[in-house]
């Protein structure tokens, strides 16, 4: 096996660390009535506190839309005869090689945003 296999699959692994903020939140004693209403009414104020929560927010979200990016760049590239060498060259092939990006964005966007959620949550708790 390549290393750069041995390396996505170890990476792959780590992800489960993630669902750990998940079970520190059920550890905690939250009162889930104000955390849901914090979620849904939240009070923004223009201090540090509130601003960095905002860079939190976006810095948990971002990153599903890079592989929105990646796909877009890919066509892209297709598109004006800058593909790397083994990169599919008809609309067929593209759809094939980008099928595993379909579901791979909308699955890990599923699980990283309660994963972000708890993290705030737990973050806030303290």
């Amino acid at each position: 096996m390549p290393p750069a296999c041995a390396c996505v699959r170890l990476l792959k692994w780590l992800t489960l660390a993630l669902l750990s903020c998940a079970a520190v939140l059920f550890s905690l004693h939250l009162d889930w009535g104000a955390v849901l209403a914090g979620a849904l009414h939240p009070r923004l104020s223009m201090d540090r506190d509130n601003l960095l929560t905002v860079v939190a927010v976006f810095g948990t979200t971002i990153s599903p839309y890079l592989f929105f990016w990646q796909a877009g760049q890919a066509g892209q590239e297709m598109e004006d005869g800058q593909a790397a060498p083994g990169t599919p060259h008809t609309p067929a092939e593209m759809r094939l090689h980008l099928r595993p990006i379909k579901w791979d964005t909308p699955i890990g966007m599923g699980f990283s945003n309660p994963i972000a959620f708890s993290i705030i949550a737990a973050a806030g708790s303290t």
